[in-house]
């Protein structure tokens, strides 16, 4: 090739560009939990064209949005995924809340396909099923999801993603599952929670008394609240991976120094026992389901944002505080209808030992009796129960 023919080259090719004008942009305010986000994009990556919900149009949707200038716009969520931290459910919130922003006065079937495509070109395993005028997000996971629907193909488990913020007005349909894969054989979705999101906090004060051997303590901490909305609608995950989820620093600033200097000096016993009775007595009883009406397990924080809390929620109150605390060694004990920790410590203190793994654990209860010390033994209505231990966290 001759440098003339090189030089005619790049000249057509600025001749090009100039003729085609500079790239249409638009940029977004985009609210997200506690967060305010700018999200700019080239506008000719939208459409107002209204798909039909079939094989074909949802193709040809596919094969056309490949051909649009969407890499950046993925750029730009991954760069706020990586700033506040978000794992893959949280991101995939994050895309769900640009496509409900972008496509607002396109039906939501529509949203839910652009979600579709973004995930699949950021290399998960997708499916897509459809049903008249609505279209179903699901992405292949390797971990226990419930309450939440879901399909196997080729082997895999699909968790319906769309269903967790939308859920299925109508049960038993037989949907449609498109035949087209866009990433077959793609990277697992996960849910897990080990590190919070670095979302802006908001602190939500509250004080709390409870009384442990005729002594009475007062503490006043801070939640988040937008941690706790965050979980408002988390999918239900197994129950193990509850006590694996942080508290925020502002919990963790404000309630761990108090609980530390009043078990300061006291003897392992000692300091179980009042920690059992914190988590006992601090807070108010009462059951998912006349509470919520339906399930809603709790990390930690959220015991102290909602009113109301039950026994696997204060087993993973419990399970955090002594592991800040007194770094000993736990176990989660589940009978058939209660979950409660048992806690390994060096030396023996008194009750009924269970034996794990050559180390003795003492079941100290985090749900009661309310008012009452007493540690080392099931509660009374679950003593003669069988239970077994669940995987730790």
């Amino acid at each position: 090739m001759t440098p003339y023919f090189l030089s005619f080259i790049c000249w057509l090719s600025v001749a090009t560009a100039v003729l085609a004008g500079p790239i249409a942009t638009t940029t977004i305010k985009l609210r997200f939990y506690s967060e305010t986000i700018d999200l700019t994009l080239e506008t000719a990556l939208l459409s107002d064209a209204v798909i039909t919900m079939d094989e074909s149009s949802i193709w040809a949707y596919y094969n056309q949005m490949e051909s649009r200038p969407y890499q950046n716009l993925l750029n730009s969520l991954g760069r706020i995924q990586e700033q506040l931290q978000l794992n893959d459910w949280l991101y995939y919130e994050l895309i769900h809340t640009t496509a409900q922003q972008l496509l607002e006065h396109q039906p939501r079937a529509q949203q839910t396909l652009f979600c579709w495509f973004l995930l699949s070109k950021l290399g998960y395993d997708t499916r897509l099923t459809y049903h008249q005028q609505q279209a179903y997000l699901y992405a292949y996971s390797e971990e226990d999801i419930f309450e939440t629907p879901m399909i196997e193909s080729d082997g895999r488990k699909f968790i319906n993603l769309s269903s967790i913020h939308h859920p299925m007005e109508q049960t038993g349909i037989a949907l449609n599952m498109l035949s087209f894969v866009a990433n077959s054989g793609g990277k697992p979705f996960s849910f897990a929670l080990q590190q919070l999101p670095s979302l802006q906090p908001r602190p939500q004060e509250k004080v709390l008394a409870f009384n442990c051997r005729e002594e009475h303590f007062s503490i006043k901490i801070n939640t988040d609240r937008t941690i706790c909305e965050v979980m408002k609608n988390y999918p239900i995950f197994a129950e193990q991976r509850y006590f694996e989820v942080p508290m925020s620093e502002s919990l963790r600033q404000s309630l761990l120094p108090q609980l530390r200097q009043i078990i300061k000096d006291r003897p392992v016993q000692e300091s179980l026992e009042i920690l059992a009775s914190f988590t006992r007595s601090a807070f108010h009883y009462k059951e998912d389901q006349e509470h919520f009406g339906y399930s809603k397990p709790m990390i930690a924080e959220e015991v102290f944002h909602y009113p109301y809390s039950d026994c696997e929620d204060r087993s993973v109150l419990f399970y955090s505080v002594v592991q800040e605390l007194l770094h000993l060694p736990m176990i989660i004990i589940a009978f058939a209808d209660h979950l409660t920790v048992a806690v390994g410590p060096d030396t023996p203190i008194s009750g009924q030992p269970i034996l794990y793994e050559g180390r003795n654990y003492y079941i100290c209860d985090p749900t009661g009796p309310k008012y009452s010390n007493d540690i080392g033994y099931a509660p009374k209505e679950f003593q003669d129960q069988r239970f077994e231990i669940l995987e730790q966290p």
